[in-house]
């Protein structure tokens, strides 16, 4: 019996939004580019970049928050 030496890296979804940036900004860079840059295997980046607009949209609304309570005096 073997055991696995893989540790299971999660991205959080500011760094899902990056990869699919990036992927964007630079569409000659592969999957496997992206999963070394980013530090995952390479299967989850085609699901990551699947859903980019979700993945956009999580970032967008975490900067529009921000925005609406800095303009509001809130820190």
């Amino acid at each position: 019996m073997s055991t696995s030496n893989h540790n299971h890296v999660s991205l959080t979804a500011t760094k899902k939004c990056n990869l699919c940036r990036e992927k964007e900004k630079n569409s000659n860079i592969n999957n496997i580019e992206l999963a070394t840059q980013y530090g995952i295997g390479k299967s989850p980046v085609p699901n990551i970049l699947k859903e980019k607009a979700k993945w956009l949209s999580v970032l967008d609304t975490k900067e529009e928050k921000k925005l609406f309570m800095h303009q509001n005096g809130h820190s």
